[in-house]
């Protein structure tokens, strides 16, 4: 069954500026303009508003990272530029991701006043990017974009649903690319910190050449980067007791924790020179496991970009524009090794060959050590295309229609998970053998180090999940001057974009089915179409008057037909 769900969105607002000529400004120190750069009143677009004209601002603060900032910042990653704002706030992913929530491993996004993901809109060259991830995800990968390419980065540090719909509820991200040069350029970055880790790799080469019918450029972009081990910067995790910050560690320990019968939990031998079948009664203190040597800091990420943008003028009114881009993002994420007993109970009888105890016994955790940390591992393509045509009408009016499609697919999966049914059978005694060359061999969970090879080897695999996103839109706008009043032109924009999203994620089979040690997951797909139209308007009221350098009235309104997402 599917419906439709209508919205209208309005946004009206008078703004006042004293002492300001624009809500645009640059993080870096002020710059006065050259005088080059003082006669350029080309019409443009500002983030925050579709009207285009010099003398028309967006309807909030907008602040601008240029390709100058960024150069000097030496960063090779879009999200350590973005995380640094002041306006980020609140969770979003990036290269410290170890477990898959919501946007996949090693996903990198902006979450602009800590109102959410996919409440911050990310635009390329002001249109959408497909979200990207491990599939079915809510909001576009960072990654996909590299350095090199951007010319500078827009950020609108307040709400445009009315201008560029409901998910630009925080703010917008609008990167600007490069699209114009001659000739050849190469680059070289590398960095580290002063601990000799965490290093940073970049390479780039890109081509271009312009003439004044039009221009083309190519660029081919490598990143890659290091780890940093979270014991080399903390050697344990730290919990406040009794008003003072000590070392805390993991209930799962390496050993086993177990409830008796009895009601006493004892913790069994976790010295690899101890006696194989010792146990005592469980001290946090004494037996918890220290993460920090199993976690890092900084994850790795090796990144690979093709671009190609290019525009012609078919006539000295009409041009033609494209952009091709495609990434290669190959990530991975270190992680404690895993844990049995957390998602299925598992109970050993006081007879039990293994159990020393002489009492039935819940084995409540138990961290596979032997076999070392797990692995998580993403390899994520995007690819997105836009063919567009824009020009002019007249002095005062300019036009543009695009068609954008993105699309990513990624891989991703863990080594060293446990598959439970399996563990199950080498505790079974009437099915498992010690016996050379068995079939199931039995295991000792009872202690660290009794788990021989042979069962680590029948237990333990390596799961591979896969799953994606799609989008494809078609947008035109028309923006312009209606007429003149004593403080300047009446600006208006409107436009339609008609929008559809879809993603999918299946997970591993032994996922699906809960029989491996980590949360069951269910197979994932949906989509939906939507349809959209805006207006906005932009009146000034007053110019260079006494107390207000320049007041503006702006309004926008915004209709969204939206078929809801149907997950099967």
């Amino acid at each position: 069954m599917s419906y439709k769900r209508n919205h209208l969105a309005l946004a009206i607002g008078a703004l006042l500026s004293a002492g300001f000529a624009s809500t645009t400004f640059a993080q870096s120190t002020d710059t006065p303009p050259s005088s080059s750069q003082a006669t350029n009143l080309d019409a443009v677009a500002v983030t925050g508003s579709h009207i285009k004209g010099a003398e028309i601002s967006g309807v909030g603060p907008v602040t601008v990272i240029d390709a100058d900032e960024i150069a000097r910042s030496g960063v090779v990653s879009v999200e350590n530029l973005l995380q640094r704002l002041p306006a980020s706030a609140g969770f979003a992913g990036n290269q410290t991701n170890a477990y898959w929530a919501d946007n996949g491993y090693g996903t990198t996004q902006v979450n602009l006043r800590g109102l959410g993901i996919n409440r911050t809109l990310v635009l390329l060259n002001g249109r959408r990017v497909v979200n990207g991830g491990t599939g079915a995800n809510s909001s576009v990968d960072l990654n996909i974009i590299p350095v090199a390419l951007i010319d500078r980065i827009e950020v609108l540090k307040d709400g445009a649903s009315a201008i560029y719909g409901a998910d630009a509820v925080a703010g917008v991200v609008n990167i600007i690319t490069k699209k114009k040069f001659n000739g050849v350029e190469a680059s070289v970055r590398y960095g580290q910190t002063f601990q000799q880790d965490g290093d940073e790799k970049a390479v780039d080469l890109a081509w271009g050449m312009s003439s004044d019918r039009g221009s083309l450029m190519a660029a081919i972009n490598y990143a890659e980067t290091g780890t940093v081990n979270m014991a080399d910067r903390a050697p344990c995790s730290l919990g406040e007791d009794g008003g003072k910050l000590e070392c805390v560690g993991s209930s799962s320990t390496i050993g086993g924790r177990a409830l008796l019968a009895d009601g006493r939990r004892v913790n069994f031998n976790q010295d690899p020179n101890g006696a194989a079948n010792a146990f005592h009664t469980y001290s946090p203190a004494k037996d918890n496991y220290n993460s920090n040597p199993y976690l890092n800091a900084v994850n790795p990420i090796k990144r690979l970009s093709l671009s190609s943008f290019g525009n012609f003028a078919l006539t000295d009114e009409v041009r033609v524009f494209t952009e091709l881009m495609y990434t290669n993002r190959r990530s991975d994420q270190l992680a404690t090794p895993g844990a049995i007993g957390i998602y299925r109970p598992i109970r050993i009888a006081a007879n039990h060959p293994t159990n020393p105890t002489g009492q039935d016994l819940l084995l409540q955790r138990r961290r596979l050590q032997e076999p070392g940390p797990r692995h998580f591992y993403q390899d994520v393509n995007t690819f997105r295309t836009v063919v567009g045509l824009e020009g002019r009408i007249g002095t005062r009016w300019d036009w543009s229609a695009a068609l954008n499609w993105g699309r990513s697919t990624g891989v991703d999966g863990s080594t060293n998970i446990a598959n439970l049914d399996r563990v199950d059978q080498t505790l079974n005694t009437s099915i498992c053998s010690n016996a050379p060359g068995a079939d199931i061999p039995c295991g000792n969970y009872l202690g660290y180090g009794n788990l021989t090879p042979k069962v680590l080897d029948y237990i333990l695999f390596k799961s591979r999940d896969n799953g994606g996103n799609d989008q494809k839109s078609f947008t035109a706008n028309v923006s312009g001057e209606l007429f003149e009043l004593p403080a300047g032109f009446v600006g208006v924009a409107t436009g339609v974009e008609i929008r559809k999203e879809r993603g999918w994620r299946d997970p591993d089979q032994l996922t699906v089915l809960g029989i491996a040690n980590t949360n069951k997951q269910d197979p994932i797909a949906g989509e939906y179409m939507a349809k959209e139209a805006f207006a906005e308007v932009a009146v000034p009221l007053l110019q260079d008057k006494f107390l207000a350098q320049s007041l503006n009235l702006n309004a926008a309104a915004r209709y969204s037909s939206r078929r809801p997402p149907a997950f099967e």
